[in-house]
């Protein structure tokens, strides 16, 4: 099996198998997609796991990042898989214990700092580790379990990296870019002196097994850990495309809602407002829009430390634009659905944006810097655009264009729902994880 790349093998003999299996009756399929087959046919689901899961942050700690959603959707999918989910996370901010929702056991240290990496998380978590039931393998998310991996007596441990020092790097290099002022210059230093610490404590750390979102954060990942590329695997973050699909009904009555014609061009930011992420080049494309005459809007979903200053600085906007806010993951469909345009202006070097799998499973037109996973999520031309982050006024001529361009938006959508149904499937996420836990649980 390619390392790189882990899959589900299945035999001509096992196909067709499947195929017989097909033709008498639809078999019943999971929450997350996955068809029921015997266990004859998949090898991967020949045992079922115990995974105790390290993570610093949840989405219980009132964050909704990629990270915490890519956790959330793989434990429940596997929890429902058959495989027992333990996850093992920093305090609850309202002092919680544990939590028991969607067949996963969340467990929240006391006495160490929500969401952060601390001295008393290392400690507790080594702790805790002794008091719970063996695993058969442990999952980190990013190096949440750096301080029990590969210690004596430890199960396997597979580290599912979110990002990196050099990706930071490189964010820093860009933000300089934008803005080279003192401050960001002093940021960018301590982000890039933390960084260093970073690959010291990588290269001293002892997982079993790798996992990159993307190719480039794969080769990023074998720098910082010392090890051959060929021993990280890439699975690409995923969307379910059960639910996150076309829907332009639920597009048209989420205007309605608003009190927005089906007809005025609706541009629409999803993310964290950082300045990093690129909400003032979306409100910089709008007023270019509105002084061309059109009567484009620009809707705003998410929160963060410059959600007050992007507010301000948007007052001369008027109603054409709106902030919503933070938005549970079962509205966001409506959101992409209704818009004729979702803008991605990221300044990080992102490993794979969730908003970026999410908006091409609704088969909404993207437009997305061209930087980190980016370029491996969209097909620039084909799928939708890939801009430079730092140039708002190719921004500004791009969407111009594409909002006369009806034809070439619809082929765009097309193109984005058949890419996402092809490589960025929460169940092809769930089948390749799968596989290399029991491979890896299996000592391969």
């Amino acid at each position: 099996m390619d390392p790189a790349q882990y899959r589900l093998t299945i035999s001509r003999e096992e196909q067709g198998c499947i195929a017989c299996l097909s033709a008498t009756s639809p078999p019943p399929r999971h929450r997350y997609g996955r068809m029921v087959r015997p266990q004859v046919v998949i090898q991967a689901m020949t045992r079922s796991l115990a995974i105790h899961v390290f993570t610093r942050i949840t989405v219980d700690h009132g964050v909704g990042g990629g990270m915490e959603q890519h956790l959330q959707q793989l434990a429940e999918g596997l929890a429902e898989r058959g495989h027992t989910i333990t996850v093992v996370t920093t305090a609850h901010p309202a002092g919680l214990r544990e939590i028991g929702r969607d067949g996963v056991r969340f467990l929240f240290l006391p006495g160490t700092t929500p969401g952060t990496y601390s001295r008393q998380w290392w400690r507790a978590s080594r702790a805790v580790l002794g008091a719970l039931p063996r695993a058969d393998i442990l999952w980190s998310q990013s190096v949440g379990a750096r301080s029990v991996a590969g210690a004596p007596g430890v199960p396997p441990a597979v580290a599912w990296m979110h990002g990196t020092t050099m990706s930071l790097w490189r964010t820093g290099r860009t933000q300089l870019a934008a803005d080279p002022s003192p401050r960001m210059l002093l940021a960018v230093a301590r982000q890039g002196l933390a960084g260093v610490r970073s690959i010291w404590q990588a290269r001293r750390s002892h997982f079993a097994a790798i996992i990159a979102p993307s190719r480039q954060q794969a080769r990023d990942v074998a720098w910082e850990f010392g090890v051959p590329v060929d021993r990280v695997a890439v699975i690409y973050n995923a969307a379910d495309t059960t639910h996150f699909r076309p829907d332009p009904e639920a597009g048209r009555r989420l205007r309605a809602e608003a009190g927005l014609s089906e007809d005025s061009p609706l541009l629409l930011f999803v993310g964290r407002l950082v300045a990093p992420k690129g909400a003032e080049t979306a409100l910089t494309v709008l007023r270019s829009l509105r002084q061309e005459g059109q009567d484009a809007h620009l809707w705003i979903v998410g929160t963060g430390p410059e959600s007050a200053r992007l507010q301000a600085e948007s007052d001369d906007l008027g109603h054409a634009v709106r902030f919503w806010g933070f938005q549970p993951t079962e509205r966001l469909p409506a959101f992409y659905n209704a818009a004729d345009l979702t803008l991605m202006p990221t300044r990080y070097d992102e490993a794979f944006s969730l908003v970026v799998v999410e908006a091409l499973a609704c088969g909404t037109v993207l437009l997305a810097s061209n930087r980190g996973g980016n370029l491996e999520a969209v097909e620039d031309g084909i799928s939708g655009r890939l801009l430079p982050a730092t140039n708002p006024g190719v921004w500004s001529q791009v969407v111009s264009v594409l909002l006369h361009d009806p034809a070439q938006r619809r082929a765009f959508s097309v193109a984005a729902r058949r890419r996402a149904e092809r490589e960025f499937s929460l169940m092809r996420m769930l089948d390749q994880a799968e596989a290399l836990f029991v491979e890896v649980a299996n000592g391969r």
